[in-house]
């Protein structure tokens, strides 16, 4: 079983700033898919139990907001 909730967050980039749907989900709701990240790494038990805020965007996110920069990956 996972949690999931929706939201939404500014997200904001130069001087452009703008609103994003978010889904706040439980460590385990990847695995829980059977689904993992192609980049990067899926979130770890112990950040949630300290509440440590750790980002995963779609592949859609992460082409026209990041410019699909592999090194957006593990970046603060």
């Amino acid at each position: 079983m996972a949690s999931i909730t929706f939201n939404q967050v500014n997200y904001s980039h130069g001087r452009e700033s703008e609103q994003i749907p978010v889904q706040i989900v439980t460590s385990n709701y990847f695995s829980l898919l059977g689904a993992e990240p192609p980049l990067g790494r899926g979130f770890r038990a112990e950040e949630e139990a300290q509440a440590t805020p750790v980002t995963i965007v779609s592949h859609g996110f992460w082409e026209r907001s990041l410019g699909s920069d592999p090194n957006a990956v593990a970046r603060p």
